[in-house]
């Protein structure tokens, strides 16, 4: 039933455009009427107070939209109206799906006769899916949808109005009540991709102590793209996945300090090597650079583009000097008896002391903090026990190659029960929370010549034994 309100006139029925009421001996409008049709108790606004002029459930506006789809293959561009939530979807390439609403309260299958919707052609191309050039009862289906197909390669586009109106019960608008908008449709068809680059980001860290900082980005000739840093991101990816003719890749700067190396900014053919690295070098004895930058990385065939967002950070670390080691550099504990086991400990103390000691001596006592041994904020410095050879049988302590506190102590043993030999690198690091280390070379040599019968142990190597 139309959303209208008649009354006789003399001999002429016309339609009610508003009230007004008498309160208090003063005259108002009425925005608002309510009556009861059937039992069902329905509203009337006056034309000048509908959201869409002549009726207040239209919801459509005026205001033109693009449905737009891109693909490899087939791409259909596409809107629809669903009648059970009152609301429009139509693709948005290349955002996800938008939409919104043009009837409110929603409609159902009963409420045949109340909306129409009409889609008529402007230019362009010719959309398929639900009828146009008629005028369509929106309740009669519970989706209507237009489409604007392509099969080959290439862009079609067409141009159409989409009105919406209430239903005077004959199948044609109410005056006032139509609602017309402009919706313009494009559907591209792209074809397959030589493109392997993908949109994934990447983060490049290269932080080094004593030696330059360098992250770099190298595009080879055969298809890879390397991405090199020491501490952590490097990576290998295909920027190719096909024959690779006419392509390109361009650097564009978000932030930060622009790498040296191939022009930035500008489409480079990738037929030779481009090469970015973002080098940090030594300023003076106590400072190092340290850079930071992001990038968008763009790879381009002839058809299509990629783009990945990639960050540098390269940072030459100079050696801290409130964490310190006193006598030698390099700690060679070593223990080659005929018992039954062989034990060598490596401890740091909180007080600011370490030691390393095998079972039968103490070779090494030192300090690690300039107030020992009374430091007094071990708790602001942390140590790392590098397990260097990888082998973590006859370990026994806390975990290696992790930063520990140094609010408590941290030691470590190890054990050598077995006929042979066993030799472990290390690398003993203490530095202050957030800064840089002071290392130390440790090497731990156990051996156990009980029914042995090894006639070469201890070893004679000097890289072994020193």
């Amino acid at each position: 039933m139309a959303q209208r309100f008649l009354i006789s006139d003399g001999d002429v029925v016309k339609t009610v455009t508003g009230w007004r009421i008498a309160v208090g001996g003063v005259v108002k409008d009425v925005l608002k009427a309510t009556v009861a049709d059937a039992g069902i108790a329905r509203q009337y606004y006056p034309a000048a107070t509908s959201p869409s002029g002549g009726d207040p459930r239209i919801t459509w506006s005026t205001a033109t939209i693009l449905v737009r789809q891109q693909s490899q293959t087939i791409s259909s561009a596409s809107i629809w109206f669903d009648r059970s939530i009152g609301v429009f979807i139509y693709n948005n390439y290349p955002n996800q799906n938008a939409q919104g609403t043009y009837i409110q309260p929603a409609l159902t299958a009963g409420d045949t006769g109340q909306y129409l919707i009409r889609v008529t052609s402007i230019s362009g191309s010719v959309v398929t899916g639900s009828p146009t050039g008629v005028w369509l009862d929106l309740s009669a289906d519970a989706q209507y949808l237009w489409e604007l197909v392509q099969s080959v390669v290439g862009t079609l586009v067409a141009s159409y109005t989409i009105s919406i109106a209430a239903d005077d019960g004959g199948g044609n608008p109410v005056a006032n009540s139509q609602v017309d908008r402009i919706v313009n449709f494009n559907s591209e068809v792209t074809g397959a991709s030589d493109i392997g680059w993908s949109d994934i980001q990447r983060d490049l860290v290269d932080i080094k102590l004593g030696e330059d900082g360098n992250c770099i980005l190298t595009f080879n000739q055969d298809g890879t793209a390397v991405g090199s840093a020491h501490t952590s991101g490097a990576f290998v990816e295909n920027w190719l996945s096909g024959t690779g003719e006419d392509m390109t890749v361009r650097v564009d700067m978000v932030s930060g300090t622009p790498p040296s190396g191939s022009a930035l900014a500008f489409d480079l053919p990738l037929d030779q090597v481009r090469k970015w690295t973002l080098n940090a070098t030594q300023v003076s004895n106590t400072v190092g650079e340290n850079f930071v930058n992001e990038m968008d990385v763009t790879v381009t065939d002839n058809l299509l583009s990629t783009t990945k967002r990639i960050t540098m950070h390269s940072w030459r670390q100079i050696p801290n000097t409130e964490t310190i080691f006193t006598s030698e550099p390099t700690w060679l504990l070593s223990e080659t008896t005929n018992t039954v086991s062989n034990q060598a400990f490596i401890e740091v103390f909180t007080d600011g002391t370490l030691t390393g000691k095998v079972t039968s001596d103490f070779p090494y006592d030192e300090v690690w903090h300039s107030e020992a041994p009374a430091a007094s904020d071990p708790e602001k410095y942390e140590v790392m026990l590098v397990n260097q050879t990888g082998k973590s049988i006859g370990i026994i302590g806390p975990a290696t190659d992790v930063w520990l506190s140094l609010a408590t102590s941290q030691a470590w043993t190890f054990t050598w029960d077995e006929p042979t030999y066993q030799l472990w690198e290390l690398l003993l690091r203490i530095r202050r929370i957030g800064q840089v280390s002071v290392n130390k070379e440790v090497k731990v040599l156990l051996g156990n010549l009980n029914d042995a019968g090894d006639p070469d142990f201890p070893p004679n190597d000097p890289e072994i034994l020193p």
